[in-house]
């Protein structure tokens, strides 16, 4: 049995592209993950809305007998395909054996006739409830196929979380999004309904990269969406936002909640990151009369920045993904959804200065 190498991504990694992600690196205790996500907007070719759609390949080494193992394999590979307009459908499957196939040093991953590289997604997804996933329950049963082609726009190399025990692979997961802002071209075709992905027309769309040992117990991530500024005219080519608010687990020590978020105005980039070696933030989660209300706010020497969402529970859908450790792990996923943003600037940490507010729409939440 060949094990996945999955990447702990060391220092020459900040510099590398994107391609740059599948590392000829040591496996993870033999048991692991690698997860490409692709968030993007399409348009429907009949009605003209604008819904979102998310594409996942997932890579797993499962250390258990083939016997107990959800899928009856020690590696496995998962394609999740999903439509999201307030509602959620979503189609998966499952492959095994010779059907999963990848590369240790680009970005080229095949399940089945389901093709990722760093350039194109094509797929053709079918679960019809005799799959693995349609028996665990997971996912709506039916047919999504997908041909998109990729240009980066933005990239970013993210700081955080700290260069050290990042090089040296002590945390059980790792998240980066060198690729903040993509354009996605093609098209999508979801139970003979098509969707037309332009980004000239709907919009830029949005890919990152989570891997490691396990899939962190919690975490709030926000990303994508249409941008508006109260005091200039943004550009969606300069443009954009993501934050990760997670629980890292560093050496089997919880090391309590980080954040990560990167604010782009116009090329502007605004980043704040809580690494293990520092603490100035504010934050609150709470239900109240049936809306989740998420609020932040961190500073640095320069800026601060302030951020509200408010979703409606009722529009939370739940998603189950396997994990390395043989388990379905829960995420809750809203879409779309509004983000409010107000920027700060100082001189001396002594008043702060309203200097932007920033809207965003068709945004996506996620919260495990």
């Amino acid at each position: 049995m060949q094990f996945l190498e999955f990447s702990k991504n060391h220092l020459t990694a900040f510099v590398n592209n994107f391609s740059g992600s599948l590392l000829n690196r040591s496996p993870l205790d033999r048991c692991g993950f690698e997860l490409w996500h692709h968030y993007f907007p399409a348009k429907n070719k009949n009605t003209g809305e604008i819904v979102y759609f998310f594409v996942d390949f997932i890579l797993l080494n499962i250390p258990k007998d083939d016997e107990t193992s959800l899928f009856g394999s020690k590696q496995a590979g998962v394609v999740y395909v999903g439509k999201m307009d307030g509602d959620l459908q979503f189609s998966g499957e499952v492959f095994t054996g010779n059907d999963v196939s990848y590369s240790k040093r680009t970005l080229s991953i095949r399940f089945g006739s389901n093709v990722c590289l760093e350039d194109s997604l094509i797929g053709n997804i079918i679960q019809d409830g005799q799959h693995h996933l349609g028996r665990l329950g997971v996912g709506h049963w039916g047919s999504i196929s997908f041909e998109l082609k990729i240009s980066p726009i933005f990239t970013h190399q993210q700081t955080f979380p700290s260069f050290l025990p990042y090089a040296l692979g002590g945390y059980q997961t790792y998240w980066n999004t060198p690729d903040l802002i993509s354009q996605y071209d093609g098209h999508v075709v979801m139970n003979e309904e098509e969707f037309v992905v332009k980004a000239n027309e709907c919009g830029y769309g949005f890919r990152d990269k989570t891997w490691g040992s396990r899939f962190s117990d919690s975490h709030i991530k926000i990303y994508g969406g249409r941008m508006r500024s109260a005091t200039q005219e943004l550009s969606p080519e300069k443009s954009t936002f993501v934050m990760l608010c997670h629980a890292p687990v560093l050496w089997d020590y919880a090391l309590g909640k980080k954040y990560y978020l990167v604010l782009v105005l116009n090329g502007t980039v605004y980043e704040f990151s809580h690494t293990i070696y520092a603490k100035q933030d504010k934050h609150s989660e709470e239900i109240k009369d049936g809306i989740f209300i998420f609020s932040f706010a961190e500073w640095n020497l320069k800026h601060k920045i302030e951020v509200e969402i408010r979703v409606p529970v009722a529009k939370m859908h739940s998603l189950s993904y396997p994990s390395p450790q043989n388990l379905l792990q829960k995420l809750l996923l809203a879409c779309p959804i509004s983000v409010y943003i107000k920027l700060f600037s100082s001189k001396a940490l002594i008043n702060w200065d309203l200097i932007d507010e920033i809207t965003i729409e068709g945004a996506a939440l996620e919260q495990r």
